[in-house]
């Protein structure tokens, strides 16, 4: 398994704060916010640091969504994960056409989140050359 970078955005705190134990036990170094815009700010600080977005499709702000048609500006060449509560076949389209990795329902099982981490994971190139 590959210890991966993550920037894991969602407003609801409790769980942001197992889904950080849960990966971070796995390996994986995290970086935790709980807004859109906070994670645009980690994303610009650490400009190609992060090999994985996960964040929640609705919070306050900027949206999960927004975030993410935000990320050819930030130099984020990883993947995706989205978090959501409510999908529509809408929204389902909208996902479809940004490109989002994968999508995993709210309420999810953390060993899921963590099998789709592994598996996404698993296509990632660290530290590819410049």
């Amino acid at each position: 398994m590959k210890a991966l970078n993550i920037l894991f955005a969602d407003d609801e705190q409790e769980i942001a704060a197992i889904v950080a134990s849960v990966l971070q036990r796995a390996g994986h170094s995290l970086d935790v916010v709980h807004d859109g815009e906070a994670a645009l700010l980690k994303l610009k600080e650490k400009p190609g640091h992060y090999h994985l977005l996960i964040t929640d499709g609705n919070m306050p702000g900027i949206s999960g969504i927004q975030l993410i048609e935000k990320l050819p500006q930030y130099d984020f060449h990883g993947k995706t994960i989205l978090l959501s509560g409510y999908l529509t076949e809408e929204l389902e389209e909208t996902y479809e056409s940004l490109h989002i990795d994968r999508i995993i329902q709210k309420p999810f099982g953390f060993t899921d989140l963590k099998k789709a981490v592994d598996e996404l994971g698993a296509g990632i190139v660290l530290n590819p050359a410049k």
